[in-house]
């Protein structure tokens, strides 16, 4: 079963896409905009494409965040429970 698993590092480097999380910050990402980030690390968080070019001739020549880690009003991230344990302020 292993050896089926396995794929050849070409095939691997076209069909695999690694995205990762890294906390915002204004200076790396001046085009991302939110109307208010908490102050939990958890809630400056968000989820980063590299550029990247695909088998089907697609290319993608920008990184891309495509999600935040934490919606605000999250649990964590301004909501109901988000000044339980002493987190006074989330703007």
């Amino acid at each position: 079963a292993y050896d089926e698993v396995i794929i050849s590092k070409e095939d691997q480097e076209k069909k695999t896409e690694l995205w990762q999380e890294v906390r915002y910050s204004p200076e790396t990402f001046p085009e991302i905009h939110r109307s208010r980030w908490g102050k939990r690390r958890a809630c400056q968080m968000m989820v980063v494409a590299p550029p990247k070019r695909f088998d089907d001739g697609f290319e993608r020549k920008e990184r891309m965040v495509p999600i935040f880690s934490h919606a605000n009003g999250s649990r964590m991230c301004g909501g109901k429970d988000t000044n339980l344990k002493g987190n006074s302020d989330t703007a």
